[in-house]
């Protein structure tokens, strides 16, 4: 995988990458998701943030399978940068690309990206129809700290806002300070292999009944058996989401899925591809299934 600035020629991908995205993981109508992509992620848009000085974007760039070492893009992060004050606007994950650590670094650079521009502490926001950046923003230690409700053409939409928690921001300060002191006295650094930088932003804080492991959420299963979550690639879910949950850490064994309400395994999926855990009741409904309730 490749992270790299955007050109007027990723235009169309992105504008593809970003409707799969949307539709595969947001709670949104058909129709909300058209004037989405189109507005706001048009083909002719995408030159101009490259372009713009308050924009920075990224784009994930990986080899297409079979493709003879041909490239494409399969994911993108935009934010936007105003007198020292930033933040992360976008991120989105091709589909069939999600559970490789494509958001992480997407997410990782789009922020340092923001910080060589004199950003010290940006924010984030994602619409309310997403709930797996909930998730996301919580891995990474920020925490919601407002609402409010944006115009894309004719359609009104609430979006959450975070921040990184003020504990997570001391241990940033810290730990900038402390890598600054060590290169001056010769000291260890981040980047050195053999040094523990205690990386906090991966605590299992929202998975019932599993712990991290090696970077990884693992559930132990009544019979002993160990299973791994994608935690990149949630569904949405009435109560909270679901994640997929593999037998292998490869995620190339599928055996079901995690309820990330209570932490059961027991989750069945009918035929309409709808997801309902026999523990507690939490229901994902199909992306076609648009009633009041799931909107």
């Amino acid at each position: 995988m490749e992270l790299r600035d955007p050109d007027a020629d990723d235009g169309e991908r992105i504008h593809e990458v970003v409707r799969s995205a949307i539709t595969s993981a947001y709670s949104l109508s058909p129709d909300q998701i058209r004037t989405i992509t189109d507005d706001r992620f048009g083909p002719d848009r995408i030159g101009q943030v490259a372009d713009a000085d308050d924009r920075v974007a990224v784009v994930a760039e990986d080899a297409i399978e079979g493709g003879d070492g041909d490239r494409t893009v399969v994911g993108y992060a935009e934010a936007t940068v105003d007198d020292g004050d930033g933040e992360i606007r976008w991120l989105f994950v091709d589909p069939e690309h999600r559970g490789r650590g494509i958001g992480t670094g997407l997410f990782e650079t789009v922020t340092e990206h923001l910080q060589e521009a004199g950003v010290d502490d940006p924010q984030a926001a994602t619409l309310q129809a997403n709930q797996a950046g909930h998730q996301f923003f919580d891995a990474f230690g920020y925490e919601e700290v407002d609402e409010r409700r944006i115009e894309i053409a004719d359609q009104t939409l609430v979006e959450y806002v975070f921040e990184k928690s003020a504990t997570e921001s001391e241990k940033s300060d810290r730990s900038a300070a402390e890598a600054e002191t060590e290169t001056e006295t010769g000291g260890g650094s981040a980047s050195d292999p053999d040094v523990d930088t205690d990386d906090e932003s991966w605590a299992v804080t929202d998975f019932p009944d599993a712990e991290e492991r090696d970077g990884q959420v693992v559930v132990t299963t009544d019979d002993g058996e160990e299973k791994y979550l994608d935690r990149d690639d949630p569904q949405t879910g009435r109560e909270a989401l679901f994640f997929p949950a593999y037998s292998d850490s490869q995620f190339d064994d599928r055996y079901g899925f995690y309820c990330g309400n209570c932490g059961s395994l027991d989750v069945q999926v009918d035929e309409m591809e709808r997801s309902e855990c026999t523990n507690c009741g939490n229901v994902h409904a199909a992306k076609d299934d648009h009633d009041a309730s799931y909107l």
